[in-house]
């Protein structure tokens, strides 16, 4: 399986939690459909630690240093995945914090806009 085809997996996965109620499965999956196309984009980088991807923190410093990507597109990049990867972490780590059906469609929406940014390149 390719990093693109794991996006478009979770970014149906989303979709479909989405439709059934399920608002933090919804963002969880958004946001990983997000970090999946970002990591597919960013080529033979070195990962750390050995990895075959980037850590969730270092995510916007790899981006940063892709040379290939307009700076417009990075800065779009990072700014999503940073509100993505809280939404995420709200979702998944916060119990106390309200995620709905809002939240859901706005992960989303972040989501599909980074899709469509690696997609036009």
């Amino acid at each position: 399986m390719t990093w693109e085809e794991m996006s478009l997996e979770s970014l149906r996965s989303s979709k479909d939690l989405r439709d059934n109620g399920y608002w933090r499965s919804s963002v969880s999956r958004a946001y990983y459909a997000a970090y999946a196309a970002i990591t597919g984009s960013l080529g033979t980088q070195s990962f750390p630690r050995g990895w075959n991807n980037p850590s969730h923190a270092g995510l916007p410093n790899q981006i940063s240093n892709e040379g290939s990507l307009p700076e417009s597109v990075r800065r779009k990049l990072k700014r999503n995945i940073r509100i993505l990867r809280n939404m995420r972490e709200d979702a998944d780590y916060r119990p106390q914090r309200v995620v709905g059906k809002n939240e859901a469609i706005d992960a989303l929406h972040n989501s599909s806009e980074i899709l469509k940014l690696l997609e036009a390149i």
